[in-house]
C-alpha cells in the first residue's frame, strides 16, 4: 500500500502547472507566498510570485519583469525594438545579475557595479551619479538591484534611500534578498531591512538562512498580473479558459518552466513544524552566536576585523595576524611587510613573488616559470626591477626581486587628486627607457600598463612582472591584457607576427589610464573591449585640460598602423617627456600620497579613541543598540579608511607566467641555507555562523547551541 502512495504522489512534486493536476500545492504555493508578502510589507491580497530553482532565476525573472513593465513590445519584437537598457547593482552583489543579462540579451556590460563603502553597502552618490551618466549617453536605466546581505561582507544596501532614487528616475526597484531575506521573520533584526517594502520585486531564499532543504527560493512581485502578462503563452491544449474554477490558479502560464518542482512544501513543513516564533528564535539565535564570536576574536591576540562594529548578519570577517607581525603597532607599516623579506648577507630589503605551479597545467606554469627567471637574469637596467634569485620553498618557487614601493596602479587608488603632467611624463619617460631597453635587445614586454610599472622609494620608474614578455625581435602569440591590447595582437590571432611596437600602444593606453585613472572602455568586459579596439578610432585623452604636446604624444603611441607608430627609441626625443621638471617630482608626488596614508590613519585611529571612551562612559545596552544602528545606516565618517590600511591596499603579485621554452633546473632549495628571512602573511578569513556548523563554536557557543537544541523542541507549531 505505502509503495502504490508513493507512486502516485512523487510526479506530482516534479510536474504542477495546473489546479487540476496539483491543487493541495497550488494552494499551499498561493497561501505561502501571501504570508512572505506579508512579512514584506505589501497587501497579501495582491501582488504576486513564484517559487523558482534558486535566487539567480529569481533575479532573472525580476529582470524579465522590469523589462516588460517599461517596454511590453519586448515580449513580440524582442530587443530590437528598444532601447539600450542598464541595470545597476553593487560591486559587492552576487554575479546572478549579469548571468541574467546574458540569458535576457540585454549583455553583460549592460549591468554597472556601483561602488560601495568600508561596510560593503552600496554608496548613493555614485548610483545616482552612474544613472544621470547613462541617461546623457541615450541609454535607459531600467532596473537597480539593491542587495540585502551580500555574500562576503553580509552588507545591507540602505533601501530607503535606493527607493527614493528609483522612484525619482522611475527604474524598478529590486531586493536581492536571498541572503538577509531570514531577518524579516525577526522582530529584532528585521529593521535592517528598513525600505524593503517599497520594492518592485524582492528574491527570498527560504533555503538560507530559514534551513529549508535545498531548493526553496521565491520571488515576490508588489503588482498583481504582471508575471502573468509577462510570460503567458495561451497554450490551449493546456491553459483551457472554459474551467469551472479561478484561472489564475494554473500557474504554470506566468512562469519560464511549464512543470516545477513543489518547492513549497518543503518551507509549509518547516513553517508547520517550527511556526513563526521558532524560525524568529532559530535567526536570533544564529545572529547571537556570530556577534559572541565576533566579540572573542575582536579582543584576542592575533586577530583583527576586517572592519570595526558588530557584524550585520552571520558573516563575522577578520584576519589572523602572525606572530612575527604583531610587534608593529602601526598596521599600514605590517600590511607593506606582507610580501618583503630580508636577504641576511646583504641586509638588504627584498621583495617576494610567490609562483604556484601545481594543477592541471603544473608544466606549462613551470616552464613559464623558468623562462622568466632566465630572461630576468639577462637584464641590467635602471629602468628595470632587479632580479635577486629565486627559491624553491614550502614547494613553490620563490622568485626575489628589488623591492619598490609600489605600482603606479597602487598609486591612483590612494591618491585622491589628479596627477600632474609632469609627473605622468615623469613615469612614462622611466617606463618607455626601461622598453626601449628591452626593444634594443630584441625583446618585447607585452604587457605595459600601471599595474607593471613600479616606482621606488627613491623615486626610480621600474618596469616588471615579465612573465608574458617575448625573447624575439617579433612574435605572434595572442597575450596580454585585452584592454591594453595593440590592435595587431588582436587581429592576427597567433597567425601574423607582430613587433615591439605593440608596447607602445600599450605604454599610450597606460599614459590615459594614468592621467583619467581608468584606461579606455574600462567599463566593457574583454570581449566588447578587444572588438571595439580593432574596430573604432584609436581612444584619445578626454579632458581639454591636458596640453597638446601630451595629446601629442598619447597620439603618436596610438597609431592604429604599426608602420605610422613611433618606436620607442624616437619616441624618447619627443618634447613631452624633455620638458624640465624638478629631479625630485616623484618622490615628492610618493611623499604626498605617504602623508594621505598617514592622514587617513590618523583619523582612524582618533575615531577608534573616542568610540572606546564613549562605550566606557555609556555602558549599557541601549547604548550599543543605538551604537548597532547607526553604524548600520552609514552615521559613520570612516570613509574609504579599509581601501587604504585594510588588505585592499596589498598590491599584486601577478603568477601569470606562460611559455614554451624547455625545463631548466635553475631554483635552489632556500631551506639549506635559510638565506632568506621571510616575513609572515595576513590571511583574510570569512567565517559565517550556519545553523548546521552551530555545534563547531567551543565554549558558551556549544552550551547555547544545546539551549537552541532544547528550545527548538518545545516551540509551538502554531505562531
Amino acid at each position: 500500500m505505502s509503495l502504490c502512495y508513493i507512486h502516485k504522489v512523487w510526479p506530482l512534486l516534479h510536474f504542477r502547472f495546473t489546479y487540476e493536476i496539483a491543487p493541495v500545492f497550488v494552494l499551499l504555493e498561493y497561501v505561502m507566498l501571501k504570508k512572505m508578502r506579508e512579512i514584506i510589507g505589501w497587501p497579501g491580497d495582491s501582488g504576486d510570485g513564484i517559487f523558482s530553482p534558486g535566487g539567480a532565476i529569481s533575479n532573472m525573472y525580476a529582470m524579465l519583469i522590469a523589462r516588460f513593465k517599461m517596454f511590453p513590445e519586448v515580449k513580440e519584437k524582442g530587443m530590437a525594438a528598444v532601447p539600450r537598457l542598464i541595470a545597476f547593482t553593487s560591486e559587492h552583489s552576487l554575479f546572478s545579475l549579469k548571468k541574467g543579462a546574458a540569458a535576457l540579451g540585454t549583455g553583460t556590460d549592460s549591468v554597472i557595479l556601483i561602488k560601495c563603502d568600508e561596510r560593503g553597502k552600496m554608496i548613493l552618490s555614485d548610483l545616482e551619479r552612474r544613472i544621470l551618466e547613462v541617461k546623457q549617453r541615450g541609454f535607459v536605466p531600467f532596473l537597480v538591484s539593491a542587495t540585502a546581505g551580500t555574500t562576503v561582507y553580509s552588507a545591507f544596501d540602505p533601501l530607503l534611500a535606493v527607493a527614493d532614487l528609483c522612484k525619482k528616475y522611475k527604474i524598478w526597484m529590486h531586493v536581492d534578498a536571498a541572503w538577509g531575506g531570514g531577518l524579516l521573520m525577526s522582530r529584532k533584526h528585521k529593521w535592517k531591512l528598513s525600505g524593503v517594502e517599497r520594492a518592485n520585486s524582492v528574491t527570498w531564499n527560504p533555503h538560507k538562512m530559514m534551513g529549508v532543504p535545498l531548493q526553496c527560493s521565491a520571488l515576490l512581485v508588489r503588482e498583481e498580473g504582471l508575471m502573468q502578462s509577462c510570460s503567458q503563452m495561451h497554450a490551449s491544449y493546456l491553459f483551457q479558459q472554459d474551467k469551472h474554477y479561478d484561472l489564475s490558479y494554473d500557474t504554470g502560464d506566468k512562469a519560464l518552466q511549464c512543470g516545477r518542482h513543489v518547492d513549497v512544501f518543503k518551507l509549509w513543513l518547516m513553517w508547520k513544524a517550527k511556526g513563526t516564533t521558532g524560525f524568529e528564535a532559530h535567526i536570533d539565535k544564529c545572529l547571537e552566536l556570530a556577534e559572541y564570536l565576533y566579540n572573542i576574536i575582536k579582543n584576542r591576540e592575533g586577530y583583527e576585523m576586517v572592519f570595526d562594529g558588530k557584524p550585520q548578519h552571520t558573516n563575522v570577517c577578520f584576519w589572523y595576524v602572525p606572530p612575527s607581525l604583531r610587534v608593529l603597532e602601526d598596521n599600514e607599516e605590517r600590511m607593506s611587510r606582507l610580501s618583503k623579506a630580508r636577504d641576511v648577507h646583504t641586509n638588504d630589503v627584498v621583495a617576494i613573488k610567490r609562483i604556484p605551479y601545481s594543477g592541471k597545467k603544473a608544466m606549462e606554469r613551470w616552464q613559464g616559470i623558468t623562462k622568466e627567471v632566465r630572461l630576468l637574469r639577462t637584464l641590467k637596467h635602471p629602468n628595470i626591477v632587479e632580479y635577486k634569485g629565486c627559491y624553491l620553498r614550502e614547494h613553490r618557487p620563490w622568485l626575489v626581486m628589488e623591492y619598490c614601493s609600489g605600482s603606479v596602479s597602487d598609486l591612483l587608488k590612494f591618491h585622491k587628486m589628479p596627477l600632474q603632467e609632469m609627473e605622468i611624463a615623469a613615469i612614462i619617460h622611466g617606463a618607455l627607457q626601461g622598453l626601449a631597453y628591452l626593444h634594443s635587445r630584441a625583446m618585447i614586454h607585452r604587457d605595459i600598463k600601471a599595474g607593471n610599472i613600479l616606482l621606488t622609494p627613491g623615486g626610480q620608474v621600474k618596469l616588471a612582472d615579465f612573465g608574458f614578455a617575448s625573447t624575439g625581435s617579433s612574435a605572434k602569440s595572442f597575450v596580454g591584457t585585452p584592454h591594453w591590447m595593440a590592435p595587431e595582437i588582436i587581429l592576427g590571432r597567433n597567425e601574423e607576427q607582430y613587433d615591439s611596437k605593440v608596447d607602445v600602444w600599450s605604454l599610450g593606453i597606460t599614459c590615459i589610464e594614468i592621467a583619467e585613472r581608468e584606461p579606455p572602455l574600462f567599463d566593457m568586459n574583454a570581449r566588447h573591449a578587444l572588438y571595439h579596439i580593432t574596430r573604432n578610432n584609436p581612444p584619445t585623452l578626454q579632458s581639454n585640460e591636458w596640453s597638446s604636446s601630451f595629446r601629442n604624444f598619447v597620439e603618436c603611441c596610438l597609431q592604429k598602423n604599426p608602420k605610422d607608430r613611433l618606436a620607442s627609441k624616437k619616441l624618447l626625443k619627443h618634447p613631452f617627456l624633455l620638458w624640465e621638471r624638478p629631479t625630485t617630482v616623484l618622490t615628492d608626488l610618493l611623499q604626498r600620497a605617504k602623508d594621505e596614508k598617514k592622514r587617513v590613519l590618523d583619523n582612524l585611529r582618533t575615531q577608534k579613541t573616542k568610540k572606546v571612551l564613549s562605550q566606557e562612559a555609556h555602558k549599557g545596552p541601549a547604548v550599543e543598540a543605538q551604537e548597532e544602528k547607526d553604524q548600520d545606516h552609514g552615521v559613520g565618517q570612516t570613509g574609504a579608511v579599509h581601501n587604504i590600511g585594510g588588505h585592499q591596499s596589498i598590491p599584486r603579485m601577478s603568477n601569470r607566467t606562460r611559455s614554451q621554452s624547455s625545463r631548466v633546473n635553475i631554483l635552489p632549495d632556500a631551506s639549506d641555507k635559510n638565506e632568506l628571512h621571510v616575513m609572515e602573511g595576513i590571511e583574510t578569513i570569512c567565517l559565517i555562523i550556519l545553523p548546521s556548523v552551530q555545534n563547531l563554536l567551543q565554549g558558551k557557543c556549544q552550551n547555547m547551541s544545546r539551549k537552541l537544541s532544547s528550545e527548538n523542541k518545545c516551540l509551538a507549531v502554531r505562531e
